[in-house]
């Protein structure tokens, strides 16, 4: 635009220049041309100003939209920063999630137990497993059932007169073999299953000898460890935590930790859990809350809970003037049964989110104690009380049935699912192990 109007002036100027050559008798008449260039001159010349005014104008607005464009790209790319910073945080939030929920189904895998459906009210005696022990070596402390993984046959593990884990065929009673290693009372018998996979006993007896029995290589010794702990009335072994399996080994001797190994190769030490050295350990069991491990013991004072990886006490329960706690288990995951001793007969629910009493559930039996305590389901639980099967139900707070017996007693219940009977339960006591059936 500014080309044309200078364009303009120029061609007006020339015409000027080439009317001076033009005759005086129009003389007159090229005056007033000339007055009107002019006049026409100073007007393409104001419009000149005012389009460079214009244009300069715009080049300031083309500055500042320029800047204006400069900032919200910065804008845009802090938005997509913070965009892509909660994407990745989302993705990691949701990784952490699916870790944790890995986490829960492997540990409800490996420690709820399986819901029976029968009622236990019915349940009877049925048989004597096995002969009177006169040592009391078939006490609540050494023997479990399983259903082996290969055969689907269902098996009995207790300690002999010897200090050898015999190994009995329940349906007839036959002894299929004697695992020998230990030298003294056998105080720990448990059965393992690793991922439908792998099979161990885990034993452990009077001198602290730990032994792990490998199921599925013949029975053969798979990893053994001398504890300096005393005595151990309870062991663990513990599968996918955290991807790696461990041996956690409670101390019944105060002043002494609860140790944990690695379950792999010489079993090496990884570390004392944190605060298990106050008191002594009757009972022990794990638990999974809040993304993180804690190891429960019951002991004779209080029942406490601390971190297995971290130095972190969670809890520190008392059941006031009630002594010498013996064996607990977990109820709907976040929930502590625990049976009492010392002429008191009572299961107490802990809350141990909230950290106080859920219910407590009184009976009556001609010896007032408790010992050990399964979960027939998530509603009916069942107690040996030395003298009586106590079966009570959990969600309503009360007792369903006492069965008494005269003629044995009953300190250990497990339960188990026989082919040829159903759902059964099977007792120790210091004389024998007996069966019940419905």
């Amino acid at each position: 635009m500014l080309k044309i109007l200078f364009d303009e002036i120029k061609d007006i100027k020339t015409k000027g220049i080439t009317n001076n050559l033009i005759k005086n008798e129009d003389y007159d008449n090229l005056l007033n041309q000339n007055q009107d260039n002019n006049n026409t001159i100073k007007v393409l010349e104001e419009k000149i100003k005012v389009i460079i005014k214009e244009k300069n104008e715009m080049k300031d607005e083309i500055n500042i939209l320029k800047e204006e464009n400069k900032k919200f790209k910065e804008l845009i790319d802090k938005h997509e920063k913070y965009i892509n910073q909660k994407i990745t945080e989302m993705k990691k939030e949701g990784e952490e999630r699916e870790k944790i929920k890995e986490e829960e189904n492997n540990f409800i895998k490996n420690n709820i137990e399986t819901e029976f459906k029968d009622d236990p009210k019915y349940l009877k005696f049925s048989d004597t497993l096995t002969k009177n022990n006169k040592k009391g070596n078939g006490n609540f402390y050494n023997f479990d059932v399983f259903i082996g993984l290969k055969d689907h046959i269902e098996y009995l593990i207790y300690a002999n007169d010897q200090s050898n884990l015999d190994i009995m065929k329940i349906s007839d009673k036959t002894i299929i073999t004697s695992l020998k290693g230990h030298s003294g009372n056998v105080y720990v018998i448990k059965y393992y299953q690793k991922e439908n996979k792998e099979e161990y006993i885990l034993s452990s007896d009077e001198n602290s000898l730990v032994i792990i029995w490998d199921i599925h290589n013949y029975y053969n010794k798979k990893y053994s460890i001398k504890s300096n702990n005393g005595r151990l009335f309870d062991a663990l072994l513990l599968f996918n935590i955290f991807k790696k399996d461990y041996i956690l080994l409670p101390s019944y001797e105060k002043n002494n930790f609860t140790k944990l190994y690695e379950f792999t190769e010489n079993t090496p030490f990884i570390r004392n859990i944190y605060g298990t050295n106050e008191n002594n350990c009757m009972y022990a069991l794990t638990w999974f809350y809040n993304n993180k491990y804690y190891i429960i013991q019951s002991s004779d004072d209080y029942i406490i809970i601390n971190n297995l990886f971290e130095d972190e006490n969670y809890a520190k329960l008392s059941m006031g003037e009630i002594k010498n706690q013996k064996f607990c288990c977990l109820y709907r995951k976040n929930y502590l049964c625990v049976t009492s001793d010392h002429n008191c007969s009572f299961v107490r629910v802990w809350d141990l989110i909230n950290k106080v009493i859920y219910k407590q559930i009184e009976y009556k039996t001609k010896y007032q104690c408790g010992y050990e305590i399964t979960l027939w389901n998530s509603k009916y639980s069942i107690v040996g009380a030395h003298t009586a099967i106590v079966i009570m139900d959990i969600e309503e707070g009360k007792i369903i049935k006492i069965n008494e017996v005269s003629n044995f007693s009953i300190n250990g219940v497990k339960k188990i699912k026989l082919s040829n009977l159903g759902e059964c339960l099977i007792t120790s006591g210091y004389e024998n192990i007996s069966l019940f059936h419905l």
